[in-house]
């Protein structure tokens, strides 16, 4: 580009931004309303508009039956983000669009995330694709050994150890009271 063609720099500053906005849908239509509004979005020329949808979910680990199962759950039940450029067509359509309540704001009006939101919300989330175990008992509970040396045996959770994601579980061996160091994945909580 020339020097004669360059934009002022001050036009380039003008230029609408893009950004986060939170919007509220109805819980548990989270994933239609995305296909939607990325979809239509495009069929009603607002591509250039609508940049990106995102609903936070993580992986959860649960254990039933003594079988590890991993499930995607959505962090915020009702709410999603939509990075986008504010324009009256824009805003229409969003607020337009099936199971769509409104946007998160005062007076429901749209209000831009924060870049340190931003960050913490969707970047976290996107860099976190660890399976989160989702443990399901606590000191004190009755729990079955399902995995190891102790399959089968009974127990009273003594400790509970996030970090290393391990159990300090009291077992009857030959009548007498014995802690063991169990995994997470390795006892179910007995009913």
């Amino acid at each position: 580009m020339t020097e004669e063609n360059a934009l002022p720099e001050d036009a380039l500053a003008n230029e609408p931004k893009a950004r986060w906005y939170t919007m509220q849908v109805y819980t548990g239509q989270e994933e239609k309303v995305k296909r939607y509004v990325l979809e239509e979005s495009v069929r009603e020329g607002l591509a250039d508009q609508i940049l990106n949808v995102h609903i936070p979910t993580e992986k959860k680990v649960e254990m039933r039956g003594g079988k590890r199962k991993v499930k995607e759950v959505v962090n915020f039940p009702g709410y999603m983000f939509i990075e986008m450029l504010l324009t009256p067509h824009s805003t229409h359509f969003i607020l337009n669009a099936p199971s769509v309540l409104n946007f998160v704001g005062p007076d429901n009006h749209p209000h831009p995330l924060s870049e340190s939101e931003v960050k913490r919300i969707i970047g976290r989330i996107q860099g976190d694709d660890e399976a989160v175990l989702e443990i399901s008992f606590k000191v004190g509970d009755t729990v079955r050994v399902v995995d190891g040396p102790f399959n089968d045996f009974t127990g009273t959770v003594q400790e509970i150890n996030e970090e290393k994601k391990r159990l300090k579980v009291t077992v009857s061996i030959f009548g007498r009271s014995t802690p063991v160091e169990l995994a997470f994945q390795q006892v179910d909580a007995v009913q």
